[in-house]
């Protein structure tokens, strides 16, 4: 238990150890039971040490150790055999599992699935959807929750962020937030430009808000903007972003940025200030101190998702929830 404190209290603000606490509070009565061990009884907190039934004691490490114990000092004798325990005062030796006879074949108890490195959008059937008056989807499913492995869902109605480091996966979240658009809006459309593809923007914007009507909802993804608006076109291309936001206003036109997560926060450029109040996106393969600034949003330590490409936080209003984004089929 030592080091599983060790590991976990620094870890989303020790919430892992709250929840067993409740393990070893109110488990009992839902049929769960506790079993953990400990180099020294000292090393398990009050409140849990309090709801254990049973206690067993083997050798102790030192005569001080055994006498804190309520036991004789021969409980650290050194020569003891492995097993030698203490129980309810009583000396006893532990069995060795490998010599008993077969126990009788009782029902497989189900693993505790984990969260895949690869999930393929068409695998995110049956999620609800938000629906604006319009009749128009809003939210729309683009990632697996990493805790309730159920489809997690990004809110389209607002414009979208994706920020990650080289090789996290931002590019292909960016696709996947395209199709996912594409695939649950009525003759919605959406149009990826990537950075060899901004020399054009300008008739790309052009021709966007000229077809652009309230029953052709349109998504335009623009991959690699904070290296973009740093680059010597960069005043050509925050003018043409801004005429995206302003006729979002009234058209039903969204925008998706991907970039790298340090470089958009370093930018501050009017533009990505707008997309970033939106608090809508993915953050991927981020730094929980450092980028949850990027859309004014709180993300907990988890080791136990390594990372992966794909995988991060999906935030909507402002609340992240970790989890894989799909890939397109």
């Amino acid at each position: 238990f030592g080091a599983v404190e060790e590991l976990y209290e620094r870890l989303d603000r020790g919430v892992a150890l709250d929840l067993l606490a409740r393990l070893a509070r109110d488990g009992r009565a839902a049929g769960l039971h506790l079993a953990l061990s400990a180099a020294r009884p000292g090393e398990v907190p009050v409140g849990i040490a309090g709801c254990l039934g049973a206690r067993l004691q083997l050798r102790c490490t030192t005569p001080d150790d055994a006498l804190m114990a309520g036991l004789g000092v021969g409980a650290a004798d050194a020569e003891l055999p492995a097993g030698r325990c203490w129980v309810d005062g009583r000396t006893a030796q532990v069995a060795d599992v490998r010599s008993a006879p077969a126990a009788p074949s009782r029902p497989a108890v189900p693993g505790v699935a984990r969260l895949p490195a690869s999930v393929r959008l068409s695998e995110l059937v049956s999620h609800p959807t938000t629906t604006s008056a319009g009749g128009a989807a809003q939210s729309v499913a683009i990632a697996l929750d990493a805790d309730l492995l159920e489809p997690a869902a990004l809110d389209l109605a607002r414009h979208v962020v994706v920020a990650g480091p080289p090789r996290s996966g931002r590019s292909t979240a960016l696709r996947t937030i395209a199709a996912a658009h594409d695939a649950t809006r009525p003759r919605g459309r959406s149009v990826l430009v990537a950075r060899d593809g901004l020399a054009t923007l300008a008739d790309t914007v052009d021709e966007v808000m000229g077809s652009s009507s309230s029953d052709r909802p349109t998504l335009v993804a623009l991959d690699d903007v904070d290296e973009a608006l740093e680059g010597r076109h960069g005043d050509e291309v925050e003018l043409q972003l801004a005429r995206l936001l302003d006729a979002a206003h009234d058209a039903p036109i969204r925008l998706a940025i991907a970039g790298d997560a340090d470089g958009l926060l370093r930018c501050y450029r009017d533009v990505v200030t707008r997309l970033r109040a939106g608090r809508c996106g993915v953050l991927l393969g981020a730094d929980p101190d450092t980028h949850a600034a990027l859309l004014h949003t709180a993300m907990g330590s988890r080791s136990d998702l390594p990372l992966v490409p794909g995988r991060g936080w999906l935030v909507t209003h402002g609340h992240a929830r970790a989890g894989q984004v799909a890939l397109t089929d």
